[in-house]
């Protein structure tokens, strides 16, 4: 009788065990399940801007963007890069109470995305040489171009499903009928349908 009971307690906890497992297993990152040559959307979450914070002439600026938009096809194998298909795009900008616009460019370059291999997991979206031009009518003249010496990193927080979040990214500038040198940026970028955890 007592082996019985034993066995019983025996096969209780090993029922216990291997749940206690699988829901380990389904709380933990889920792996990258989209195939190869699916298209992922990159765009702003909603309701949120991106900014860029810099200083023109010696001021101090804050420009605000309420759009940008990018897009790229995942590449085959477990990467950990992938090229964007075009020059993301950056619209819907005031700095204040002006208009601006910012045009981004690959003459350089490709713009390309690439994120860590391990948790906490780093996203990182490179610009390539002079990848972006901005211009506004609150200095008339001024045009003030990003990345000048070289192809420049923007580093955000990725959460492993959908989400990156970048919080005063540097970017180096230059500036031609204005002055300019370094410039900052912060965006909350949401992706569609959801990566997952690295890799791609």
């Amino acid at each position: 009788m007592k082996s019985l009971r034993l066995k019983t307690a025996i096969g209780v906890l090993g029922v216990g065990a291997v749940i206690l497992a699988s829901t380990a297993v389904g709380f933990a990152a889920s792996p990258n399940t989209l195939k190869a040559g699916t298209t992922v959307k990159a765009a702003l979450k909603k309701g949120t801007d991106m900014t860029f914070d810099g200083t023109i002439n010696g001021l101090s600026v804050t420009v605000s963007c309420t759009s940008f938009t990018g897009s790229g096809k995942i590449p085959s194998g477990k990467p950990y890069k992938m090229n964007l298909a075009a020059p993301p795009k950056i619209g819907g900008c005031t700095v204040s109470g002006f208009s601006a616009t910012i045009v981004t460019n690959q003459d350089n370059g490709k713009w390309t995305l690439s994120v860590t291999k391990t948790s906490p997991y780093t996203l990182t979206l490179t610009m390539p040489k002079d990848g972006a031009v901005f211009t506004s009518a609150l200095v008339s003249g001024c045009k003030i171009t990003a990345a000048p010496d070289g192809p420049v990193g923007i580093a955000g927080s990725y959460n492993g499903k959908n989400t990156d979040t970048v919080t005063n990214a540097p970017i180096p500038t230059s500036a031609s009928g204005c002055t300019s040198s370094t410039a900052s940026t912060s965006a909350t970028v949401v992706f569609t349908p959801k990566p997952g955890a690295p890799p791609f």
